[in-house]
C-alpha cells in the first residue's frame, strides 16, 4: 500500500490532495460547531460563509454546543461540513450513511450536491449496495470476480418489458434477455448478473432477489426467473418438493 491515488497522469497524496471521510474520525470535544468550522478555516488558510455551511449541515441549533454533547449524527453532520472547507476537488467517504438518521442521509446528500457544483470528484465506499444506488451516480461491486460495474437505471424497467414482449428469433438479442435478472430500489432499475444472485424467494406476492445478504424486488415474475436461472444451475424448490410428493 502506498497511501496514494491516481487519477490519470497525477498522484494524491496526504490531506492536501484529498478529503477522506472515515467512520472512526476524531472530534474536538471542547470545541463547539462553531469554533470547529472557524478552526478548519485556520487550518486551511480559506475563508467560507461560516453561516451557510452550518445551515447546510443543520447545525444551527447546536452551533454553540461542545462538540462532546452532540448526538451520533450531529457530529457526522459536523464532520461532513468538513468537506465543504477543505480546498481540494476529490472527496472519499467511508461507510458515510452507517447508523445516520434520515435527517443525517439528507444532509449528506445536499453536501454531496454542493460538493458536485464545485467539480468535485466523489468516491463513496459502503458495504450497503441499496445504499450505493440511492446516492451515486456509476456503481461498482468488488467481488471475488474483480471490481464490475452495476447496471441500473430508470428506464431499465421499459427496456426489460420490451425485450419480454419481443418475439424476435434473432440469437443475439435472445441471449440479452437471459443476461440479466431486473430488481426495483427506490425509483431506480438495476440489472442483477445471475451469478451474483444467492437466491430467489417468492413473499406476500413479490419476488425477493437475495444478493450480498440484502434483498431487492424484482420486477421479474418467479415463473420467468426459474426459467431464466436454470441454465446457471438455479433449481426451483418449491418444483423439486411437488415432484417427490407425486412420486411418493
Amino acid at each position: 500500500m502506498t497511501n496514494e491515488i491516481r487519477l490519470s497522469d497525477s498522484v494524491l497524496r496526504g490531506a492536501e490532495g484529498l478529503f477522506f471521510y472515515r467512520t472512526n474520525m476524531g472530534e474536538y470535544k471542547r470545541l463547539t460547531p462553531e469554533q470547529t468550522i472557524r478552526f478548519w478555516c485556520d487550518l486551511y488558510g480559506v475563508r467560507v460563509d461560516i453561516e451557510r455551511i452550518l445551515a447546510l449541515a443543520e447545525l444551527n441549533e447546536v452551533r454553540n454546543k461542545k462538540n462532546k454533547g452532540l448526538t451520533f449524527s450531529e457530529k457526522k453532520r459536523l464532520q461532513f461540513a468538513r468537506s465543504l472547507i477543505q480546498p481540494t476537488t476529490i472527496y472519499i467517504f467511508q461507510e458515510p450513511t452507517y447508523h445516520l438518521d434520515l435527517q443525517s442521509k439528507q444532509v449528506l446528500n445536499r453536501i454531496l450536491n454542493e460538493l458536485l457544483k464545485k467539480d468535485g470528484f466523489i468516491i463513496i465506499l459502503t458495504s450497503s449496495l441499496e445504499e450505493s444506488i440511492r446516492i451515486g451516480t456509476k456503481v461498482f461491486r468488488l467481488t471475488d470476480r474483480g471490481l464490475q460495474r452495476l447496471e441500473y437505471n430508470e428506464e431499465a424497467e421499459e427496456e426489460v418489458e420490451e425485450k419480454e414482449a419481443s418475439d424476435t428469433e434473432d440469437e443475439t438479442i435472445y441471449q440479452q434477455r437471459f443476461e440479466k435478472i431486473s430488481a426495483k430500489s427506490d425509483d431506480k432499475f438495476i440489472l442483477f448478473d445471475p451469478l451474483e444472485i444467492d437466491f430467489v424467494e417468492t413473499r406476500d406476492r413479490q419476488t425477493i432477489l437475495h444478493v450480498n445478504n440484502e434483498e431487492f424486488i424484482s420486477t421479474v415474475s418467479m415463473k420467468d426467473i426459474a426459467t431464466r436461472l436454470h441454465i446457471y444451475g438455479f433449481f426451483s424448490l418449491s418444483s423439486l418438493i411437488l415432484s417427490e410428493f407425486a412420486a411418493g
